[in-house]
């Protein structure tokens, strides 16, 4: 397990983050001025050997105030380390000093389908009150099911309300969505989306439909038209509503590009009347990198041509990383400074600082803080330890009652903590053990054996 370090700066200055790899230690401050509050927060995270999260903890300032805990995530991962299996929320109660449950995730996966739990809990009622359950069936990398639960907190069981259905043309290409809702013990249709795909690859319609229960059938209400180009980018799209027996046009994007993928031209227009107005035109340019150059947005004027309206400027080190945004607006006869964005690196390309502001002219200064960001990279201290391999562990019977047994080959030691953190149960065991949960709370708990194997107890 790896714990990242962090450092606390006193400064006049911008938020600070802590990174190994990752931003693992945040303080966000807010302009004021030309100069910086105290006021921000923090956050602080821990990781496993293969980087991801195990715990966050964020911590709250105020002008007066120190840093102060105010909320925490737990994480737990299936045995790769790398899939996420739970994920557990909690709040700082700072009349008792102690971190109280507020929601619960529960991550399901395997080859075909995966569903996640989530319960909200009420501290002050010692229950969870909340909740809902999204579950989604899989046809290889197809998603054809999606059914999303409510929780009934009375019974502890879950009441299906929502599903969508989407059936393929071919691997990959979606030709219909359908959703409906329970009623009683049957499900009733409630809207619908259907691809055309006119014989390309690419679909050149959509519909869109809301079921008529009345008389049993599918009524428009809108329809997406595309003119894709051969490498699926849309040369326009036109969304249109229905209306009576008619389709009226509603708004209208074209486009233009280089290559067939990079944007070069985007113009809207919306409709009104019988006319399609002209709402803005922005015009792309890159560098010889393809990354962006400069955008420029261009308003309407009289009936076939465009005057300036904004410009965005990019600029990029020799490593092509970003160093400036500068967002400039029109006046009458020249571009005007309005909002900069600005980051700065280290020697190996790390982001270290990061700011925005936006331009207000005056005899003391030009530009006001918005809010800043400043990074630190810090290693992590390091100790080589003899390490045994993580055993097989067996946990039966689960969910349970009563008790669970727990073996695994050789001397181990174990752990069983409750969704708090709190360790409820703890000890020393040679192949086997039994752990009773008789006197427990109903709930979820995770047991630790030699630190590395955590499995999932419930107690129902």
């Amino acid at each position: 397990m790896k714990k990242l370090l962090f450092l606390i700066l006193v400064l006049l200055s911008v938020s600070t983050i802590a990174q190994e790899l990752y931003n693992d230690s945040t303080y966000y401050y807010t302009g004021a001025g030309w100069m910086w509050t105290y006021s921000g927060k923090e956050f602080v995270t821990e990781r496993n050997d293969q980087m991801q999260v195990l715990e966050k903890v964020s911590y709250d300032k105020t002008p007066s105030t120190d840093f102060t805990p105010e909320y925490k995530t737990v994480f737990t991962y299936y045995p790769d380390g790398l899939t996420l299996e739970t994920e557990t929320r909690y709040a700082w109660r700072s009349d008792s000093s102690k971190w109280v449950i507020s929601a619960y995730y529960d991550y399901q996966e395997d080859g075909q389908s995966n569903a996640l739990y989530f319960k909200q809990f009420d501290f002050e009622l010692n229950v969870f009150t909340s909740g809902y359950r999204y579950i989604k069936l899989y046809d290889g990398d197809d998603l054809y099911q999606r059914f999303y639960d409510t929780l009934d907190v009375e019974n502890d069981a879950w009441l299906m309300y929502q599903k969508e259905t989407n059936t393929y043309d071919a691997p990959g290409k979606l030709a219909e969505r359908v959703t409906q809702v329970r009623d009683g013990s049957s499900w009733k249709n409630s809207t619908r989306m259907v691809n055309n795909y006119a014989g390309n690859d690419y679909p050149v319609q959509q519909f869109y439909y809301v079921y008529d229960d009345v008389n049993d059938v599918w009524d428009y209400t809108s329809r997406i038209t595309f003119n894709p180009n051969d490498a699926g980018n849309p040369l326009y799209l036109i969304l249109q509503q229905y209306n009576e027996g008619t389709w009226d046009d509603f708004l209208r994007y074209d486009y233009t590009y280089i290559d067939d993928t990079l944007l070069e031209t985007r113009i809207f227009q919306s409709h009104y009347g019988s006319d399609w107005e002209r709402e803005f035109q922005e015009l792309y340019y890159y560098t010889e990198t393809n990354q962006k150059d400069y955008v420029m947005k261009n308003a309407p004027y009289g009936s076939e041509s465009w005057v300036n309206d904004e410009i965005i400027r990019y600029n990029y080190n020799e490593a092509d990383q970003l160093t400036s945004r500068v967002e400039e607006y029109w006046d009458d006869s020249d571009w005007q400074d309005n909002i900069m964005y600005s980051r700065q690196y280290d020697e190996f390309g790390h982001l270290i600082y990061e700011n925005e502001m936006h331009y207000v002219g005056g005899e003391m200064f030009d530009w006001q803080n918005d809010w800043g960001v400043e990074y630190f990279w810090v290693e992590e201290e390091t100790t080589e330890i003899a390490t045994k391999e993580q055993a097989s562990v067996d946990c039966f019977p689960n969910p349970t009652t009563d008790y669970v047994n727990v073996v695994a080959q050789g001397n181990h030691q174990f752990e069983l903590y409750d969704l708090s953190g709190l360790c409820v149960s703890q000890g020393e065991f040679n192949h086997s053990t039994q752990i009773s949960l008789r006197d427990m709370p109903n709930g979820i708990y995770v047991l630790s054996v030699d630190g590395q194997a955590n499995t999932k107890i419930i107690k129902q």
